[in-house]
């Protein structure tokens, strides 16, 4: 008897029950530069990025190994997994650390400017060569 392959749930996947901060806990104030800024209410250092970016507060569902778990959300990226593969350098699927040496994937997300060749700016961390189908796919 044959089984099914187990199928590739993306480390950046959101899962079921977690869900985003409250709305409410949001608010305007001047930002260094006097101009408006968005900002949390009870905000604390690690809700911005090392450019100052603000990044969305989310619930975490992990298992007791500190590994999300439960039914993913397809196509629903959690934050804060997202923030760290990106900073890190990691796959967005399996978190091995990538190595500039070999260069680094990153997926882009088709516009339909397909001669367009100046830069590519994406929210999408980046991918090991053996799932980038996988990231593709999901």
């Amino acid at each position: 008897m044959t089984t099914a392959p187990e199928l590739v749930v993306p480390y950046i996947t959101a899962r079921e029950g977690e869900e985003a901060d409250f709305l409410l806990n949001l608010r305007m104030y001047r930002g260094p530069d006097g101009q408006p800024q968005l900002g949390y209410v009870d905000e604390d250092p690690r809700d911005r990025d090392l450019k100052g970016v603000l990044w969305a507060r989310y619930s975490m569902s992990l298992d007791a190994f500190g590994n999300p778990h439960k039914m993913p959300r397809w196509r629903l990226v959690h934050p804060h997994r997202q923030r760290a593969t990106m900073a890190l350098l990691r796959c967005q699927v399996c978190t091995v650390q990538l190595q500039r040496k070999d260069g680094i994937l990153f997926l882009e997300t088709a516009d339909g400017q397909a001669d367009y060749d100046g830069p590519v700016r994406t929210a999408q961390p980046p991918v090991c060569l053996e799932h980038a189908r996988v990231a593709a796919d999901r």
